[in-house]
């Protein structure tokens, strides 16, 4: 522990958003009941600049309670951070503005038991409880069907077969409980069911499974299965195209046994920070999603041109250039809500910790941003 006294002087305390000693301060102040905003964008105060996320913990002259409650959180905890004797801001924007919102103590469930895999669902819940210092609700997803939405305000689906287990009614409620402002997080498998006809969650499709799908009703000479095939092949080749994309085919590529990719970050989107610029995800490419449009939203972690690829371990060359520019990670608006999608199992088995960031964003700050705790 280290001595840290806040006294009358200081308006505020900054903590950049930087690793987990960040996540852990911010969890610990929200449980102590404490005010906690974030920016969207980086920032100078005080001569000192601040990353993207970075948060602020503002300070009432005379609420002294706060301010050693606060003194104790900073004297455990290993984060850096900033007394600031002025909320004056020299670059970025202010305190109070719409781009440094208040961070809510969100409500997190998580799927839990059959059909999910017990290496994801385990994963994701040792980062958010033990690592991030978060209490999370496991539910049953056999349960899940009669619980009532309005109970939670981040819901998480590791990777899992749905489709067998949650009905249409459900599925309706829970567009309905996103468009009040709820977080869904899905990952790998979860996304084929938010993805089907039936659920119209996420806006993308698997275009493996669609090139798959067009081959295949051509070589039948089914007229009405060629007229739904793929009218290009998945290779995005360039930046240009990729651009182009946003505003497939040949049959599924061997499966990886596991590589490690490289992924470029969108550094300018809420989602992203905490990251570092190019990230090294591991990935099985049973799955290459259409990149989300402008329109649709954002695709915050994209792969890396096929010459780039893998970073670590082997693929089939053919595989590397159907994932290239293809999402790794994207955020999709819906109502005043967000459907987050992670494509590879991300928390399997919780040794990816360089992207735990990309859980804490999607945890507290995609809540700060939609309608329902607002």
């Amino acid at each position: 522990s280290r001595a840290v006294a806040l006294g009358p002087q200081v308006v505020a305390v900054a903590v950049p958003w930087e690793g987990l000693a960040a996540v852990r301060l911010l969890t610990a102040a929200l449980r102590a009941g404490l005010v906690v905003r974030a920016s969207d964008e980086p920032f100078v105060v005080n001569g000192r600049s601040f990353p993207a996320g970075s948060l602020v913990l503002p300070l009432r002259p005379g609420d002294r309670d706060a301010r050693e409650r606060l003194a104790g959180l900073l004297a455990s905890s290993h984060a850096p951070f900033a007394a600031l004797p002025s909320s004056w801001v020299d670059a970025g924007p202010s305190f109070g503005s719409r781009k440094t919102l208040t961070v809510p103590p969100p409500r997190v469930w998580l799927a839990w038991d059959e059909p999910t895999r017990p290496t994801s669902a385990g994963g994701l819940r040792m980062i958010v409880e033990r690592r991030f210092g978060w209490p999370v609700v496991p539910v049953r997803v056999k349960r899940l069907q009669n619980l009532d939405l309005s109970r939670a305000d981040v819901l998480l689906l590791p990777d899992g077969r749905y489709g067998e287990s949650l009905d249409a009614d459900f599925a309706a409620r829970l567009k309905a409980w996103v468009r009040n402002g709820g977080v869904v997080v899905g990952f790998a498998g979860a996304l084929d069911w938010l993805a089907s006809e039936d659920v119209g969650l996420l806006p993308s499709q698997d275009e493996l499974d669609k090139a798959g799908a067009g081959e295949q009703a051509e070589a039948d000479g089914k007229e009405e299965g060629a007229a739904a095939g793929p009218e290009r092949e998945p290779v995005i080749a360039d930046e240009k195209a990729y651009r182009a994309r946003i505003g497939v085919g040949r049959p599924r590529p061997p499966l990886a046994a596991g590589a490690l990719m490289t992924a470029f970050v969108m550094q300018d989107h809420w989602l992203a920070p905490g990251l570092k610029p190019v990230v090294y995800p591991l990935a099985m490419l049973k799955r290459l999603w259409r990149p989300l449009t402008v329109e649709e939203g954002w695709n915050v972690i994209r792969y890396a041109p096929a010459a780039r690829q893998p970073a670590s371990g082997v693929i089939w060359p053919r595989a590397a250039e159907l994932a290239a520019f293809h999402p790794y990670a994207m955020i999709a608006p819906l109502g005043g809500g967000f459907v987050i999608a992670v494509t590879e199992d991300q928390p399997a088995r919780a040794y990816q910790d360089g992207l735990d960031m990309l859980i804490a964003n999607a945890i507290f700050r995609a809540p700060q941003h939609s309608r329902r705790l607002r």
